[in-house]
């Protein structure tokens, strides 16, 4: 037991002694292979590095996976030539980059939350469908490409530009920032017939309505902080214009013939049924032209559409076809004519009422002057109404372009090598190889 004892630390001595006679060999080699490590971590470190940027796109249609227009979003959107394009002029890169280099070193990856990815596993190992999610938070990353000159820093610029350039286009493509249009500014309603005030009004409303409907589509939920209004409210309340007070002018002016200019007005009508009646001759000779075609098919259907053993079934089905669609069309003719016979008939009706003007002078002052008071009241209505609107739509327009599309941080360089990591790596290696060698060296000596 003392010999075995004693030989142990005799041998444990002679592995100190040769570590102590090899450090020198130990320590260069270990530094040796740390800077190998270190150049290759250095020039893998150079290779691997990107530019990453979190941003957020924040609208009702997103989380539809859709773009404000109702189009499919698609995230590469973002790194389309358009944009690239305005990326390098930008960044003066005409002639040193190309849309291409840029492209090709550009990766999106959605953020889905952790959540959301268990719901998704879970129904696609259970129930075998997938569950949709549309994200709105991505990451971009544009990747370091000696080939293409981009460095680090060029990497974080243009990751930047590319979410500033996109942010222009959206607000052009999908975002139109002009107020409605105010056809009555410069209007004048005393200058005007009655007819033709009332035409302006009916104009001016219909555009107040297709304006904001489209606003309230957009963004449904949307209310503006300064009026307090949604889009759909602000409709609503110019319908009550429209169907109350519009409605009410109109029905005066239809039942009492009101009109400044009487013989104005008489030749307005007649001129309306001259256009009206040459347009329905043009259908009517339409029409005949179709029923001596009907005509002609109709005494030799027989032969030629239902007993025709001759022809092949395409030739059949093409000449019942070309019967079916010139039924269709004296169908239509047809029903034109009478629509255009039913206007006519309308301002003959009105150009008899006009020519009786059996309406007392007294109660026809009293009726003009009622529409007159609601012309300007309505005109004074209409005109809140536009006010209110272009500042609901300036703020929501305000509100829209600032959160779009939000860069939730700046680019920030990242790699994914460890450098100390990988310098540590070494170190331990290099100590180990190094320790290997000097007992092998011993070890061959002594034998």
């Amino acid at each position: 037991m003392e010999n075995n004892q004693s030989y142990d630390e005799i041998s444990l001595k002679e592995l100190i002694m040769v570590l102590i006679k090899n450090k020198e060999f130990i320590i260069v080699f270990t530094l040796i292979a740390v800077l190998i490590t270190g150049i290759i971590s250095y020039n893998m470190n150079v290779n691997s590095k990107e530019a990453q940027l979190l941003f957020s796109i924040n609208h009702a249609k997103i989380s539809q996976g859709k773009n404000i227009d109702g189009s499919t979003f698609d995230v590469y959107e973002i790194a389309s030539p358009y944009i690239l394009k305005d990326v390098i002029k930008e960044l003066k890169l005409e002639g040193k980059l190309s849309s291409n280099d840029i492209r090709k070193n550009i990766v999106f990856s959605p953020l889905i939350p952790e959540s959301i990815e268990k719901k998704q596993k879970f129904s696609l190992e259970k129930e075998g469908t997938s569950l949709p999610y549309y994200p709105n938070q991505f990451l971009l990353e544009v990747k370091t490409d000696k080939s293409s000159g981009i460095d680090s820093s060029l990497a974080m610029k243009i990751a930047n530009q590319i979410i500033e350039s996109y942010i222009k286009y959206f607000s052009k493509e999908y975002i139109d920032t002009n107020p409605v249009v105010n056809k009555i500014i410069a209007f004048k309603p005393n200058d005007y017939d009655y007819s033709d005030v009332s035409m302006v009004f009916h104009n001016q409303i219909d555009t107040l309505v297709d304006y904001n409907t489209k606003l309230s589509k957009a963004d449904p939920d949307y209310r503006s902080k300064n009026t307090g209004l949604s889009f759909s409210d602000i409709v609503s309340s110019i319908y009550i214009i429209d169907e109350i007070d519009l409605n009410h002018i109109d029905s005066m002016i239809s039942a009492f013939k009101l009109t400044k200019d009487k013989k104005k007005l008489i030749v307005y009508y007649n001129y309306l049924i001259d256009q009206l009646q040459l347009n329905k001759n043009k259908v009517l000779n339409s029409e005949n032209v179709t029923k001596t075609m009907l005509d002609k098919l109709d005494n030799t259907k027989n032969d030629i559409i239902l007993n025709s053993n001759n022809d092949n079934n395409d030739n059949k089905d093409t000449k019942e076809s070309y019967f079916s669609n010139l039924v269709l069309q004296t169908s239509s003719f047809g029903g034109t004519i009478a629509d255009i016979q039913k206007n006519i008939d309308y301002y003959k009706n009105e150009l008899n009422e006009l020519n009786k003007d059996k309406v007392l002078d007294k109660s026809k002052v009293k009726v003009e002057n009622e529409v007159e008071n609601l012309i300007d009241s309505t005109f004074i209505e209409i005109q809140k109404w536009i006010n209110i609107t272009n500042k609901t739509s300036s703020e929501f327009y305000e509100k829209l372009m600032t959160r779009a599309v939000t860069p939730l941080s700046p680019a920030e360089i990242y790699s994914n090598v460890n450098v100390k990591l990988n310098l540590a790596i070494g170190i331990v290696l290099g100590l180990m190889i190094s320790v290997f060698i000097a007992f092998f060296r011993e070890y061959w000596k002594e034998s």
